[in-house]
Parts: C-alpha cells; sequence; structure tokens
C-alpha cells in the first residue's frame, strides 16, 4: 500500500496543460531554436546540464527564434516565463 501518497489540486493539472503547448523545434538542433507557446513568453532562459545560465532573451511575443550556434553540443534546458509562470523543457544541442 502507497502510504505518502500525495494528492495535488486540480489549478496543478490547469497549469500543466498551458504549458504542454510550449514547443520547441528543431530538436536535435545545431544552430537556431524556434520557441511557440500557446500564450505570450515573457522571458527564456537556456541552461546547461551544471545549471549555469549560457543565454537570457526577453521575450514579447508567442513565439521566437534563438541562435544557439555558439553553445557547445549536449543537453540544455529552456525556461520560459509566461504569464507569471513557468515552464521547462529539454532540447540537445549538436
Amino acid at each position: 500500500s502507497i502510504s505518502n501518497s500525495m494528492i495535488l489540486p486540480s489549478s496543478d493539472f490547469k497549469s500543466s496543460v498551458i504549458f504542454s503547448k510550449v514547443k520547441l523545434y528543431p530538436n536535435p538542433t545545431s544552430n537556431m531554436l524556434t520557441i511557440t507557446s500557446a500564450n505570450k513568453m515573457d522571458a527564456i532562459s537556456v541552461y546547461n546540464v551544471v545549471g549555469q545560465e549560457v543565454m537570457n532573451v526577453n521575450v514579447n511575443a508567442d513565439n521566437t527564434v534563438l541562435n544557439v550556434s555558439g553553445l557547445q553540443d549536449g543537453i540544455y534546458l529552456v525556461r520560459v516565463i509566461s504569464e507569471g509562470k513557468v515552464s521547462t523543457s529539454k532540447f540537445i544541442k549538436q
């Protein structure tokens, strides 16, 4: 039996649905990464696997293109802030 189960409030699922609409492509990429969202994005940060911020862009749109050609090959996390909420996605630079 599960004794330490946790019940998430329905509001958590609602915000998850919003951010399932953030898309990164092409993935993997070598030069340009397109990011689209159902909602207007305010800021985008890119982090390497060690957690260092390697890129930070202020955005005021529902789509943008990042030039990632200067990044080393590897896995990166993209943090999107939209309407006060945060979404994190992963992309591969090769």
